[in-house]
């Protein structure tokens, strides 16, 4: 296998080993979300230049755009609470919330 394909493959074998898939998504935020976005794209753009190929335009803008969620999420229906002392996760799965960390909702109660 001549040297630069097998270098893409290594390109390819670290952007699908890297954290971009642990930390995409809101269950799984860090302070480190663009960086793992840029380094990750990074990897797909290295395969691109070894192969002598022009990349995508797309991999030349981040994946993530969490700075451009509102701080908070609305109620999507009506509350069926009992007001009985017991708390269960099914009477406010309909609730809105705001987020205190990056992504990280807290239920308003």
């Amino acid at each position: 296998m001549p040297e630069k394909i097998r270098q893409a493959w290594e390109e390819i074998y670290i952007a699908e080993g890297s954290d971009w898939f642990w930390w995409f998504g809101d269950d799984h935020s860090s302070a480190q979300d663009a960086l793992f976005d840029y380094l990750f794209r990074k990897h797909l753009l290295n395969v691109y230049q070894l192969l002598g190929d022009a990349p995508p335009a797309d991999l030349a803008r981040p994946i993530s755009r969490r700075g451009l969620r509102p701080p908070y999420t609305l109620p999507r229906s009506f509350l069926d609470v009992k007001i009985d002392g017991r708390q269960t996760f099914f009477e406010w799965v309909s609730a809105g919330g705001t987020r205190g960390r990056p992504n990280v909702v807290r239920w308003r109660r």
